[in-house]
């Protein structure tokens, strides 16, 4: 059933996706790219790359509160492994941030699980307190009808009262609160009866990073507005390489703001269709070219295939080592030999 359910979403994306291009133009399309040249490219390439290696940055920054250390390079391509499997599979962000985790060597799971989930947490946070702003630059500048206002203002209270929602609950214990109400419907028992030690412990180190390292939590806040910023400048200069003179440094601001809930939501890999939907409604809002959308968007599908094809080469070679660490004694299922003949 859910796979499913999958295909269709995977079939209805493409659909998307295919409708998007043609509506656009290929030949407008086709001409966009080719202004793009080799060493642009690479401009683009170089630019990818310091954006994950500062996410590395700061999910470094979170691990060492957290009572433990690892390379910066051993953290970039864990992420780098995440990605992939949020990009090419229908588990989208969070199945990637879970995976991510799995990929850290040498450090336990509890920590690195701590420190995945408050990274994630403050980048949520960053992203929230943002979207008011783009939100005021874009009723500034485009006179928003009312309702679609009130829309944006409702999605950014309901996303910043979550965020909010589950800080709370990370110092006060969330996988404990978590166990608790699964256990009332009698899910979970056994699971927590051989894993509760190491529950607690990840619940610890949670509550005492947001209670007893602010410092720590303003750094990796500042860094992920950091992180927006670079993504703004990424945008532009893709919009420069392929001929687009209008875009400025704000527009390519609110392209990242009211773009990014594309790629959170899950169901098709890599957001197929609904990325390319949700890119041509902004382009359209914001008085800009539908063809220099649709270059934008497949020059940045480029990159993040790239990235992908690291992230597999990392799960390659990682693989194992991942598996056990979910199986730990050798417990991975295998074929069992046929039994040998014995002499009568």
């Amino acid at each position: 059933m859910k796979r499913g359910i999958t295909i269709v979403l995977a079939l209805a994306g493409i659909a998307l996706f295919v409708y998007v291009v043609v509506r656009a133009g290929p030949e407008r399309i086709w001409d966009t790219l080719k202004k793009i040249s080799p060493l642009e490219f690479l401009v683009l390439i170089l630019l990818r790359l310091v954006f994950w290696g500062l996410r590395a940055v700061n999910w470094q920054a979170v691990l060492t509160r957290c009572g433990d250390r690892a390379g910066l390079l051993h953290l970039f391509n864990a992420r780098m492994a995440g990605h992939a499997l949020g990009y090419i599979t229908p588990t989208s962000r969070i199945g990637g941030d879970a995976f991510k985790a799995l990929m850290v060597e040498k450090v336990p799971q509890r920590k690195v699980i701590a420190s995945v989930i408050i990274d994630k947490t403050i980048e949520l946070l960053a992203t929230a307190l943002l979207i008011p702003v783009g939100l005021g630059i874009l009723v500034w500048s485009a006179a928003l009808p009312r309702t679609q206002t009130l829309t944006y203002l409702g999605a950014t209270v309901l996303m910043l009262s979550l965020v909010i929602w589950l800080i709370y609950q990370q110092k006060q214990g969330f996988f404990t609160r978590l166990l608790n109400l699964l256990n009332r419907f009698r899910l979970g028992r056994e699971f927590r009866r051989r894993h509760e030690s190491k529950i607690a412990d990840t619940d610890t180190l949670m509550s005492v990073f947001y209670s007893r390292h602010r410092d720590r939590f303003a750094l990796v806040f500042f860094g992920y507005l950091a992180f927006i910023g670079l993504w703004a400048v990424e945008i532009y200069v893709s919009l420069r390489f392929l001929g687009c003179t209008d875009v400025t440094l704000e527009k390519s601001f609110l392209i990242i703001i009211l773009g990014s809930v594309a790629f959170i939501l899950p169901g098709v890999p890599g957001s197929v269709g609904i990325y390319e939907m949700t890119y041509l409604s902004i382009f359209a809002l914001l008085g800009m070219s539908a063809s220099h959308a649709i270059g934008l968007i497949l020059v940045r599908r480029a990159l993040d295939i790239l990235m992908a094809g690291w992230g597999l080469v990392v799960i390659l070679r990682r693989g194992r080592g991942a598996w056990e660490r979910v199986f730990p004694g050798g417990s991975r299922p295998e074929t069992v030999p046929a039994p040998k003949n014995q002499a009568s």
